[in-house]
């Protein structure tokens, strides 16, 4: 079992996620892992721990669960965390601006999301005129959310309002209130919306994009670079776990989401399986579309180079080591 805690700060409220240290030789190395969101994009970091993987590598991380990427990249860039799972979307927007946000993995390289709409919403044009939530301006459901309303529903920018509302759980509270008319949801929320009769008008899972990516600082590469490497085999060897280990990563994914149903855990899984690589790999075209999204905000993101979003030097060597083939022998 672990332990489940409410941190407090002069500016964000933080639930703290501890997992167990198991008896060792050496302590193991503590830390802070921020997540922007306990939901599917957070997968890898969810099986990794409960796996007890990073335990492996002597790492004893405090997972803490985030309202959204740009809280979550304040909290890095503060270090009051020195690793963050989150939206590729946050890190280059932090990029872009000047700060010192670095990815050294990307872990889900697709969607799993949805546009859900209340039952009133027939048609897209229904949407004209309407109110979607998304969580903060500048995250990926404010992406997401534009590529759907705009590139597959047709709709023009500014005939749909958006609004920040907060996590999946509060959009949920917002859609039955009829305070929002639509907004985005992932597995398992996007189960969970369905029940509450709110269907799918549109979905991006055709899109290459930096969903999730492993973050740290350009500091903590160049000082900490032996911890960066370790928390970087954890992490692979997770995904290798995921994909592998489908039986035991399911009885994960249920408990952590609180799924009572076989058919919502193998649906997250088989929706998530498509999206997270077993080898690291760039997703260069995602990095491009993002960059162009936001240029029309911040010109420089124009003149930036994809490859600046990427520390892969650690990711390079450890494939060099065979490490990540061994992985799957």
């Amino acid at each position: 079992m672990f332990k489940v805690t409410l941190c407090l700060s002069t500016s964000l409220v933080f639930l703290c996620v501890m997992f167990p240290r198991h008896a060792k030789a050496q302590e193991p190395s503590s830390m802070r892992i921020g997540q922007s969101s306990f939901t599917d994009v957070q997968v890898v970091s969810i099986v990794t721990a409960r796996a007890g993987i990073f335990n492996k590598y002597g790492l004893a991380p405090e997972l803490i669960v985030l309202q959204g990427g740009p809280q979550t990249t304040q909290a890095l860039i503060a270090n009051s965390i020195q690793f963050a799972d989150m939206p590729g979307t946050a890190v280059i927007n932090s990029r872009v601006a000047g700060s010192n946000a670095a990815a050294i993995l990307y872990h889900l390289i697709g969607v799993t999301h949805g546009l859900f709409v209340r039952p009133e919403i027939k048609t897209a044009k229904d949407l004209a005129g309407k109110k979607v939530g998304i969580v903060r301006i500048g995250g990926l459901a404010e992406f997401l959310a534009r590529y759907m309303l705009t590139e597959k529903l047709g709709l023009k920018p500014n005939e749909v309002e958006l609004i920040q509302v907060g996590g999946q759980s509060v959009r949920v509270a917002a859609l039955a209130s009829g305070a929002i008319q639509a907004s985005v949801f992932s597995p398992p929320e996007s189960t969970r919306v369905e029940k509450l009769g709110f269907r799918e008008i549109a979905d991006a899972s055709e899109l290459e994009y930096p969903t999730g990516v492993i973050a740290t600082t350009t500091q903590i590469l160049s000082s900490q670079s032996p911890l960066v490497e370790r928390v970087l085999k954890s992490y692979l060897e997770g995904i290798a776990f995921f994909r592998q280990q489908k039986e035991k990563t399911l009885a994960i994914l249920q408990k952590e989401f609180s799924l009572t149903e076989r058919a919502e855990v193998e649906g997250m899984y088989v929706k998530l399986l498509k999206v997270v690589p077993a080898k690291p790999r760039f997703p260069s075209k995602g990095i491009e579309t993002v960059l162009d999204d936001l240029k029309a905000r911040n010109p420089n993101a124009a003149r930036m180079d994809p490859n600046l979003f990427y520390e892969s030097g650690i990711i390079k060597k450890l494939e060099a080591q065979g490490f990540i083939n061994d992985l799957y022998q």
